[in-house]
């Protein structure tokens, strides 16, 4: 592994109650930004704003999120090779360097890389920020899978082989078990099932915490008012709002099999329409036998 060389005092901001989970000190925050329920009047308010104004004022919230630098900060030291920077970044940010867990995303930061001078005035983190992304969009499983895949408009959406690597995982360990259940674990085929297994499980956390870096990164950026070369697909978008997905969407992941699925749509709905005028036509006339 490359130096983790963060400092454990400096790990989480405030004291008492958020001094413990991440999400609680998060969470403590933003209660004190905004209450629980907002007032309806409050949001009506901002939302009838220019948009300007709109982002003027969640720039005023996020900075009412950040302690102060003597208040706690976090400091990751990582390595240039893209690989290598993508552990460093999922060891010392994702899960902290023990234990303790993740470091709190609130945090003000400071990016070293291993073998440079430690003179952080911006630019550091920054490129910390787009050597992080590139790496997470190039990002590969063991077999060669890459874990997002560009759709037709050159936008980053997640590779359906990642959902089929988790499912695979979850497969191959019940698999294990029956295995065990059967022959025991002192036979050959359970210490290569078991092997196996191992391997897929493997991939599969490292397919997760790729996730879960790219959420953490993309809202420290927003945090932070830095741009990321992360141009997430607009089925991705969609589902980070809340809004439904459709054909359309599928289509720039995959143009003939959105095509094809149409096709098997409208013919289905066809079918049904005439087996239907059938029905009626059946009921309306005729003497019957």
């Amino acid at each position: 592994m490359g130096g983790a060389s963060g400092n454990n005092n400096n790990r989480r901001p405030g004291s008492g109650a958020e001094s413990g989970t991440s999400w609680e000190g998060t969470k403590g925050a933003l209660h004190r930004v905004m209450p629980e329920n907002p007032p309806l009047s409050v949001l009506t308010d901002i939302s009838d704003q220019p948009l300007r104004r709109k982002h003027m004022w969640m720039l005023e919230q996020l900075a009412l999120l950040q302690p102060a630098w003597c208040e706690g900060h976090v400091t990751l030291n990582v390595r240039r090779d893209l690989d290598e920077l993508l552990e460093d970044s999922i060891t010392q940010w994702l899960h902290g360097q023990d234990s303790s867990g993740p470091w709190d995303a609130r945090c003000r930061l400071r990016v070293t890389f291993e073998g440079e001078p430690a003179v952080d005035a911006g630019g550091p983190m920054r490129e910390w920020f787009t050597l992080t992304a590139t790496a997470l969009a190039s990002a590969k499983t063991s077999l060669g899978d890459g874990i997002f895949v560009t759709d037709t408009l050159g936008c980053l959406a997640i590779n359906p082989l990642s959902s089929h690597a988790l499912a695979h995982a979850v497969a191959m360990r019940k698999r294990v078990g029956a295995i065990r259940d059967q022959v025991g674990t002192h036979s050959d085929e359970y210490r290569a099932a078991e092997k196996a297994a191992k391997q897929v499980e493997v991939d599969a956390e490292f397919i997760l915490d790729c996730f879960s870096l790219c959420g953490r990164l993309i809202a420290k950026a927003i945090m932070e008012q830095q741009t990321l070369p992360i141009p997430l697909a607009p089925s991705l978008l969609k589902i980070l709002l809340g809004v439904p997905l459709g054909l359309e969407d599928l289509a720039f992941q995959d143009e003939t099999f959105a095509r094809n699925l149409q096709w098997v749509v409208e013919e289905v709905l066809k079918r049904d329409n005439n087996d239907h005028n059938d029905d009626n036509n059946n009921d309306g006339g005729g003497d019957g036998v």
